[in-house]
């Protein structure tokens, strides 16, 4: 989701300043696809490695950032399209492991991940399947 501080408004600025992770990352790819397709101009004011450094940039009032709705927290406002922003397609989060080991560690993780989001406030994610890499069934 697009947020800013809910202290100044920078998503009226133009271009609007923006904090992103770095290249490579799905957040920042549709959030540069989106704002190109509405041609909406846009320049980045930070590159974080962690969405706690977005965090920051929004907090601080140097940016706009896009982070996923678990990562809002007060003091952030949730940016739309009442704001020229265009909506954010929904990111899958998905844990990739070897089908041809046993991993405790990669178990552990994948239930500790279902864990969280089971208590989270974001909307409750569906059924958790593990599927063997490659097997080509992903749901």
């Amino acid at each position: 989701m697009w947020v800013g501080s809910n202290r100044r408004a920078l998503h009226e600025e133009n271009p609007v300043p923006l904090a992103l992770l770095p290249p490579g990352n799905i957040f920042r790819d549709l959030a540069l696809t989106g704002l190109e397709k509405i041609g909406r101009k846009w320049r980045i004011v930070c590159v974080s490695e962690s969405i706690g450094g977005l965090q920051a940039a929004v907090f601080g009032g140097i940016a706009v950032s896009v982070v996923g709705k678990s990562s809002i927290l007060p003091g952030m406002r949730p940016l739309g399209r009442a704001e020229s922003f265009p909506l954010l397609p929904k990111v899958d989060l998905v844990l990739h492991r070897s089908g041809s080991r046993n991993n405790p560690a990669a178990d552990a993780m994948a239930d500790l991940m279902v864990r969280h989001f089971a208590r989270s406030h974001v909307a409750p994610p569906p059924p958790a399947t593990k599927t063997q890499a490659g097997s080509g069934s992903h749901d």
